[in-house]
């Protein structure tokens, strides 16, 4: 479950080229079986797509009279993703579902916001009906979400990469996606929504909590934000403003707060669900059942997230450029998370007795 753009294309891939055990030491291939290292993985998403967009949108989309002939740059940026990852976007997201049955493929959930009433659509090959909608017996409660298979009849036609892009939409840079409902419905990115997807993952844990308390000795969840997120919930910055920003204070604080609290949604309230599932998960017999974990980018560190500076941050964009792309490289092999991967093997490894 992911909220970022370029990360939902990365788990896309590497989800969408996964082979069974079964299939020997080459654990990726590519729909016609050529095999796919770590490399390959890495560089077919970080792979220029905007390029295609960007030609797209201005020879295109942005005259009148033929930018409604033809594709548009959300296509073409489509098209740029299965390119890149030489097919493995093509195939549908029902493709995957006998791997997710058998347990050796993971399960995706995207998750686009519908821009009408704000809710998430569901995208996956698991049930999420409970996560969707509640029925009591006094009145049916609202959820926020609907599910994309229980809307259409052909739902498992759907392709990796139109999913994806589905999740990925974000306004301007590309046209919202319509989907065929009546009246139409348009989706955009889910970051619109969740940022980093913890939200849909903590929910999703809670529904399935008293099976994973008598079945499931160890439940991780991994956080890989692209910016120094931590920073953010350290507290108010104490730089000291400007007498120009001061002065602007009247216009400046309502646009301020709407963005700090928009923030703070994908920020606090995603520490306090994480805190309300180990609570519920972790239990006497087994007090360390679940744990959570952030891989941060640690470059240099501000005074605060408000400090940050763009070297302090990392893209996970539809281009990472050789630098970006050896500056990430490095973040995730930095002192402090290897100490995180260390402890969390050590973890992982010493599950309670039964």
């Amino acid at each position: 479950m992911a909220g970022a753009s370029g990360g939902m294309l990365g788990a896309a891939h590497y989800v969408g080229s996964l082979q069974p055990p079964a299939s020997g030491s080459v654990r990726h291939r590519t729909p016609t079986a050529a095999p796919l290292d770590r490399r390959a993985l890495l560089m077919a998403v970080a792979a220029d797509s905007l390029t295609p967009l960007a030609r797209r949108l201005v020879l295109h989309d942005l005259i009148p009279g033929i930018s409604h002939l033809g594709p548009d740059r959300g296509d073409w940026i489509q098209k740029a993703w299965e390119a890149s990852t030489q097919g493995v976007l093509s195939k549908t997201v029902r493709e995957l579902q006998a791997g997710e049955r058998e347990g050796w493929r993971p399960s995706l959930v995207l998750s686009p916001m519908i821009v009408e009433d704000g809710r998430r659509l569901f995208i996956s090959n698991l049930d999420l009906e409970n996560l969707a909608t509640e029925a009591t017996p006094q009145r049916v409660l609202s959820r926020s979400a609907i599910e994309f298979a229980r809307m259409f009849r052909d739902a498992a036609k759907l392709s990796l990469g139109t999913a994806v892009r589905m999740s990925a939409t974000f306004p301007y840079a590309m046209p919202a996606i319509e989907i065929p409902t009546s009246p139409a419905l348009r989706t955009v990115d889910a970051g619109y929504y969740d940022d980093h997807g913890v939200n849909l993952a903590a929910l999703w844990l809670l529904d399935h909590a008293e099976l994973i308390r008598q079945k499931v000795p160890r439940v991780i969840l991994i956080e890989i934000p692209d910016t120094l997120a931590s920073l953010r919930k350290s507290g108010p910055c104490n730089a000291r403003r400007s007498w120009i920003m001061s002065g602007l204070w009247a216009l400046t604080t309502p646009v301020e707060g709407i963005l700090s609290g928009r923030d703070a949604v994908s920020a606090y309230d995603d520490d306090e669900l994480i805190e309300v599932v180990s609570a519920t998960l972790n239990t006497k017999d087994n007090p360390e059942r679940f744990q959570s974990i952030a891989f941060e980018p640690p470059y240099e560190v501000p005074e605060c997230g408000s400090c940050a500076r763009p070297q302090d941050e990392v893209a996970l964009s539809w281009h990472i450029t050789p630098a970006d792309f050896g500056r990430l490289s490095e973040g995730m092999d930095s002192t402090v998370n290897r100490e995180k991967r260390a402890r969390l093997r050590v973890w992982w490894a010493n599950p309670p007795l039964p």
